[in-house]
């Protein structure tokens, strides 16, 4: 099995969120490159942040969980009103 890059930040708090998301639906995730914006913050940018990896076998189930995440993510905060109804 091989290592495949799933998703990457530069915000290192959401990239460990999405690996909690993958390891609570049992899929192993590993991060990788985390600490380079101590050494070599420019790389941040160039490279898009540290990786998340996954092992090709599981890419399909990660990936829709991650678009969901990121789905829910852009979607507008639900209203008070929509919220005491029960929407």
């Amino acid at each position: 099995m091989e290592l495949i890059k799933i998703f990457n930040s530069i915000s290192i708090n959401e990239l460990y969120f999405v690996k909690s998301l993958l390891e609570s639906e049992g899929i192993p995730a590993e991060v990788f490159d985390d600490t380079i914006g101590q050494i070599a913050p420019h790389y941040l940018f160039y490279q898009g942040g540290p990786r998340l990896m996954v092992r090709d076998v599981d890419q399909e189930h990660a990936q829709k969980i991650i678009n969901q995440y990121l789905t829910d993510k852009n979607s507008p905060p639900i209203s008070d009103a929509d919220f005491n109804r029960g929407i």
